[in-house]
């Protein structure tokens, strides 16, 4: 099949009956009324059980499924699962079932024999004729490593007799096979290997032979290398070039001019990268992204094609830099969001945006060198974030006591991974799961949030002068909380401003319990209807006393100080506003100040 085919189907598939594809799905028998080539559009545009029910009604099942790129179908079959795709799976060619076998069987450089048993298992229930032809088109060395794993072979010798190998297998009473687990894939194995000897005398005797000589660790070693080479072919690089991605540049310099290329270079790379199919799993047409406004705007078809292989080789890379097991559909998917986040990123940032330059980046750059901006974008971010764990006006100890509160603290601690990560509680309180970054804002939005959190340090410790020593002799025994780990910025600054009120002293030291509703009616607007809010003049009073603790400094971080101390009010209305002052206050049912309790 020509490779270039599945690129012009997805083309031609616009050009099909404008019906939704939900109308080709209820009446799958309606594909037979297409030419080959437009069931294989429709076949591509489908997913999971509904691409295999549009293939098994057609009576062109065979063709079409092989003429599915060997990934595309891999993943179709994982997404049915195994066991409910066995009609796909008997219509594959040897080169599909190859390639299955070489994500399937392997992690990292480690071979999976209880994977390749259970394939095995599988083809036993296609039946004889899809043993044979898989038997007869796999590699040798693979077959081997594989039986390895499950027997040892012997051969009768005279001076020994017959008897000492009484209890081990025998097809010919030449080869004796001793199974390694005696009840596990047994069955199966002896199933297999007497199909080998029926269909193919000669193969059953090299596999015996060299069961018999080869050492494990060489042939496995052997058959490694083959698949790396194989897999070269589909665009999966070797682990050293793969990590190149990931190598940081200097995002700034690349605004400034294009990145050195060689030009014939290019054009050679770019043939090389039209030649790999792209995978139709690997279909940006649903994200809202500027990459794909850039990809989808008129950029001629030339310049489509390598971009779509270029797409496919550098997910492939990401895929082995980042040891993602190739037989999980889920983490594949998920790695090839990350790797179109990261070339979303560089693209927004090189082109500022605008979609005609964007287009001319992605006709004339590198789309690697695209993605490695992107990515140091994000290392800055991680050094930025490192320097805030590492400091102890932030992470004061070893005992996992952290002065910022959440989801501060979290976006730190998703940030300072090798590959940065993105809370996703900043955007919804409600969610705490981490994701790779998807575009530019969410960048910036964050790198001015560290901006935030640095002031905070400063502002706590080189502005208000307060001390880690003197918080850590505090006694905390008597206090609600009773742990400094409970201490935080927040606290530190609400804290002092009660002793402020108070005593005329801003300092953080435990209020006393019974000077707590003082505190509270002194802030609070006095008034029937809850909640309560604090007075006008205390918020205007604490601006006007930072703007002169602040002077000489910029209206940013004038900015920074009052939005931390909007955050410290609120969390004074939230916890304290729907209190009775006249009634003593039990502050084991509050947060946000530190209580003496004695």
């Amino acid at each position: 099949m020509n490779k270039n085919v599945p690129t012009q189907i997805a083309k031609d598939w616009t050009r099909l009956p404008k019906r939704d594809i939900r109308e080709w799905l209820r009446a799958p028998s309606k594909i037979n009324t297409l030419p080959f080539k437009d069931q294989l559009a429709l076949v591509l545009e489908a997913k999971g059980q509904d691409r295999q029910n549009l293939i098994l009604s057609s009576n062109k099942s065979r063709e079409l499924v092989q003429a599915i790129p060997e990934e595309e179908l891999f993943f179709t079959i994982k997404e049915i699962g195994e066991a409910d795709a066995l009609e796909l799976i008997t219509l594959t060619s040897p080169r599909q079932m190859e390639y299955i076998f070489d994500v399937e069987f392997w992690l990292k450089d480690k071979f999976r024999a209880q994977e390749a048993l259970k394939w095995f298992r599988l083809l036993q229930k296609c039946g004889e004729e899809k043993i044979f032809e898989t038997l007869q088109h796999m590699s040798l060395d693979i077959l081997v490593v594989f039986l390895k794993k499950y027997i040892r072979v012997y051969k009768l010798e005279e001076e020994e007799g017959i008897e000492a190998y009484k209890n081990f297998f025998t097809l010919d009473n030449f080869y004796y096979l001793d199974f390694k687990y005696k009840k596990f894939g047994r069955t199966e194995l002896e199933n297999l290997i007497k199909i080998m000897r029926d269909i193919d005398p000669d193969l059953y005797m090299r596999v015996m032979e060299s069961l018999y000589w080869e050492i494990d660790a060489e042939i496995e070693e052997e058959a490694f290398r083959f698949r790396c080479a194989r897999m070269a072919d589909k665009g999966f690089p070797d682990l050293e070039e793969a990590q190149i991605l990931y190598q940081f540049i200097e995002p700034d310099r690349y605004r400034s001019y294009k990145p050195t290329k060689n030009e014939a270079d290019f054009e050679l790379q770019g043939k090389r990268w039209q030649s790999i199919i792209p995978s139709h799993y690997f279909d940006l047409r649903d994200e809202k992204t500027f990459f794909n406004r850039v990809i989808l705007a008129n950029i001629g078809q030339e310049h489509f094609d390598r971009l779509m292989g270029e797409m496919v080789s550098i997910s492939n890379k990401v895929l082995i830099a980042d040891a993602v097991d190739l037989s999980n559909l889920e983490w594949v998917s998920e790695t090839l969001k990350k790797a179109s986040g990261y070339i979303n990123i560089g693209l927004e940032y090189l082109a500022h945006k605008d979609v005609q330059r964007g287009m001319e980046i992605v006709s004339h750059w590198y789309l690697e060198d695209i993605f490695r901006v992107g990515f140091s974008l994000l290392l800055k971010l991680r050094k930025k974030a490192h320097a805030i764990k590492m400091s102890e006006r932030f992470f004061p100890g070893d005992d996992g006591w952290c002065l910022l509160v959440s989801p501060y603290s979290d976006i730190i601690e998703g940030l300072v991974e090798r590959h940065p990560l993105l809370y996703e509680g900043m955007i919804d309180p409600k969610s705490v799961e981490y994701r790779p970054f998807r575009n530019l804002r969410e960048v910036n939005n964050i790198d001015k949030l560290l901006d935030k959190i640095l002031f905070w340090g400063e502002l706590h410790f080189s502005v208000y002068g307060f001390q880690l020593g003197d918080i850590r002799r505090l006694d905390f025994s008597r206090c609600y909380p009773s742990n400094i780990s409970h201490v935080d910025f927040t606290m530190l600054s609400l804290t002092a401003l009660a002793n402020q009120v108070l005593h005329g002293e801003f300092k953080f030291s435990p209020i006393k319990r019974d000077r707590l509703n003082i505190f509270l009616s002194t802030i609070f607007k006095k008034g029937k209807r809850t909640p309560l809010h604090i007075k006008t003049t205390v918020k205007n009073s604490c601006y006007r006393w930072l703007q002169s603790l602040l002077k000489g400094k910029g209206r940013r971080e004038f900015f920074y100080a009052k939005e931390f101390w909007d955050s410290c009010f609120n969390l004074l209305e939230e916890e304290y506003g729907n209190l009775d002052f006249k009634k003593p206050v039990d502050p084991k049912f509050t947060k946000g100040l530190l209580i003496d309790l004695g």
